[in-house]
């Protein structure tokens, strides 16, 4: 999590702060929650325009596992012995 600092008017601050008290959490949260909301908010209104599905973002290591499992779908074998030949086969550097 990342720090930063905003400003707000003193109205905004206050709702803010009343609304953190009655939901007993802290204001940072309750800021969050309504920065979140809103991200939501507005990502669901843009794809929405643009008819498109959000994906969420792939760790580099989920990619990898999903471009096996494509691979595994469509029959793809990959050399027999690449556990030995790792740097030939994925830099072409030969022996």
């Amino acid at each position: 999590m990342l720090r930063t600092q905003i400003y707000l008017p003193e109205y905004e601050y206050r709702k803010l702060k009343e609304k953190a008290k009655v939901a007993d959490k802290t204001f940072a949260q309750v800021v969050r929650e309504f920065i979140r909301v809103g991200l939501n908010q507005e990502e669901s209104k843009t794809f929405k325009k643009k008819k498109t599905k959000l994906k969420p973002k792939m760790s580099g290591a989920e990619y990898l596992l999903e471009m096996a499992r494509e691979a595994e779908r469509l029959g793809f074998e990959g050399p027999p012995d690449s556990s030995v030949t790792v740097d030939e086969v994925l830099y072409g550097l030969k022996k």
